[in-house]
C-alpha cells in the first residue's frame, strides 16, 4: 500500500505526463494542417503558367546551337591532334593515349 504522499506523487506525476501529452497532440495537429496549407498553395502555384517560358525556349536553343558548334569544334581538333600522331613517327602508341 502506497503512502497518501505517494499516491498524490503519481497523481502528479500523471497529470503532468499527460499535460505534455496533450501539448505534444496539439503541437503535431498544427504542423499537419500547416503542412496541407502548403500542400494547396504548392498544388495551386503549378497550375498557373510560368512566365518566363517563352524566354525559357529560346536560350534553351541557342544554348543547342552553341554546343553543337563547340562539339563540332571538338571533333575537328581531334581530328587535327590525329594527323598530328600520324605525322610524328617517333612517338610510341603508348605516348600518343594519354
Amino acid at each position: 500500500m502506497r503512502t497518501k504522499s505517494g499516491w498524490v506523487a503519481q497523481s502528479d506525476f500523471l497529470h503532468s505526463r499527460s499535460k505534455r501529452q496533450r501539448r505534444r497532440s496539439y503541437t503535431c495537429v498544427e504542423q499537419l494542417e500547416n503542412t496541407q496549407v502548403q500542400l494547396e498553395n504548392a498544388k495551386a502555384e503549378v497550375q498557373k503558367p510560368f512566365p518566363q517560358e517563352e524566354e525559357l525556349k529560346t536560350k534553351s536553343a541557342r544554348l543547342n546551337e552553341l554546343n553543337a558548334i563547340l562539339n563540332l569544334d571538338k571533333r575537328e581538333n581531334e581530328i587535327v591532334d590525329g594527323e598530328r600522331a600520324d605525322a610524328d613517327p617517333s612517338r610510341s602508341s603508348d605516348d600518343r593515349e594519354r
